[in-house]
């Protein structure tokens, strides 16, 4: 795991992402999203398009076409005209409009049907398809109970291994909170991962930053160090610890 310390890390987030995408431009690339704060980065990456179109023309790339875009998870509703959904929330910072029309990237959604468990089934077999063959990169964050992407704290470790089996890439879960119906990544997952981007900032994430680093308490109590197992881990903050 590193540590890079930015006034804002949005910024260090989406040039290290574009570094990525250039470095395996020879591979297939899938960038997993996350909502929440994480927006913001999406946003900047929409304001930036004539700056990617003109560095990708001097490397070489005439468009993006071997990145696709997909999620690390979801907030599943019936009405898919719910703004709740990550898809919905990121679609208008801008980001699958313009980087699909004017560099060729792919969005693969996950809310598509009227069955939440067929959508996280859909999700985990385009992941057993794709992901061995591919270069994985997450954009993670880090709530303020310490759940990453929807894989929240359980009481123990029994409960924590069956909601997130490790057979499965992607798996449904009704969580105990405001969107209750869910699809997620795995833990499994998240270890296999070929790079994490973790987005963490302001001062309000510091404490939960600080126990995710530093205590040692299991996964199934903080999920967020699922990620800082991961060898190519960074987290982009603008918090001191």
């Amino acid at each position: 795991m590193k540590l890079y310390y930015s006034t804002d890390p949005k910024i260090a987030v989406f040039t290290s992402l574009f570094e990525s995408l250039v470095i395996h431009k020879t591979k297939h690339i899938n960038v997993f999203l996350s909502g929440g704060s994480a927006i913001g980065i999406y946003k900047y990456a929409v304001d930036k398009i004539d700056s990617i179109i003109s560095l990708a023309k001097n490397v070489g790339l005439d468009d993006l076409s071997h990145v696709t875009f997909t999620f690390s998870d979801e907030r599943w509703f019936l009405d898919k005209d719910d703004m709740n959904i990550n898809y919905n929330l990121i679609s208008n910072s801008g980001l699958f409009q313009t980087y699909s029309n004017q560099l060729s990237c792919r969005v693969v959604s996950i809310v598509n049907s009227n069955s939440l468990i067929s959508d996280a089934e859909k999700l985990n077999q385009y992941l057993q398809d794709n992901f061995s063959n591919s270069y994985n990169l997450l954009i993670a964050g880090i709530g303020s109970d310490g759940h990453t992407c929807s894989i929240f704290p359980c009481e123990n470790v029994e409960d924590f291994n069956f909601k997130y089996p490790d057979n499965k890439y992607a798996v449904s879960l009704t969580a105990d909170n405001q969107f209750k119906e869910r699809i997620t990544i795995t833990p499994k997952t998240i270890s296999l991962m070929d790079e994490i981007m973790v987005y963490v900032a302001g001062e309000e994430k510091k404490s939960i930053l600080k126990n995710i680093i530093f205590d040692d308490l299991p996964e199934y109590v903080l999920p967020g160090k699922l990620l800082l197992k991961n060898k190519n881990c960074g987290i982009y903050t603008d918090i001191i610890i």
